[in-house]
């Protein structure tokens, strides 16, 4: 069972997001409503990814920190835990973006939050764990390795790299059997909700398979009724 840690001091986005997760089923959640508190949390469950509110206060009464959960994502990273940190921002502007990546988080997500579109991010990180654990897949004539955003072809051991969105993809759907629908990668890869009208995947798609083309003409990602599948 993966291990959650929520982090906020507004005691309502705090509670709902520890609610919601619940009722998903399949993790462990705790709730944190302060700097120090989190702290606390991080050293007795050792949780596999954490959600820290941006705007969190600074709960130790010392004036250590800035004031805000992006010292705890610092705190975090000076550690040298390299688990994922979702960052909850009131914007979704350049600037914010900026700020939160450069603390250390994997990701940001605006508010008011929309619980779906946090679940999936929470599912593409946890994914992304389990892919780590098994560094290096075989898909078809090449080895996958996540963590340096490669496929190495068996063959000739020449090497594609990835950016993060292939490698992301190509993530989900070696963790997933069967077909997956566009909608549902928009939704794990890019976090977008349903009825969005986008060719962002197909873009993506088209482009790693020209890549792997250029090294093997063997198709690798198939398109299947109703989505993609590996071959």
């Amino acid at each position: 069972m993966s291990k959650i840690l929520a982090v906020a001091g507004d005691s309502y986005l705090l509670e709902t997001m520890l609610v919601q997760i619940g009722r998903e089923g399949g993790y462990d959640v705790r709730g944190a409503d302060s700097l120090a508190a989190a702290r606390l949390a991080w050293g007795e469950m050792n949780p596999d990814l954490v959600i820290v509110d941006a705007d969190l206060n600074d709960g130790d009464g010392d004036g250590e920190g800035d004031g805000e959960g992006r010292a705890f994502c610092r705190w975090i990273r000076n550690m040298n835990a390299t688990i994922p940190i979702l960052m909850l921002t009131e914007s979704a502007g350049a600037m914010e973006a900026v700020e939160e990546l450069t603390a250390g988080a994997n990701d940001y997500i605006p508010k008011p939050l929309r619980f779906a579109e946090l679940m999936a991010r929470i599912e593409t990180y946890l994914a992304r764990i389990a892919v780590r654990a098994n560094a290096h897949l075989t898909l078809g004539g090449f080895h996958f390795s996540h963590t340096h955003k490669t496929l190495i072809h068996i063959a000739s051991g020449k090497v594609i790299p990835l950016t993060e969105k292939e490698t992301a993809m190509l993530e989900y759907l070696s963790n997933n059997q069967g077909t997956t629908s566009k909608e549902t990668l928009l939704k794990a890869v890019w976090g977008y909700g349903n009825n969005v009208n986008t060719h962002t995947v197909e873009t993506h798609i088209y482009r790693l398979r020209r890549k792997i083309y250029a090294v093997d003409s063997t198709p690798l990602i198939i398109t299947a009724e109703g989505g993609y599948r590996l071959a």
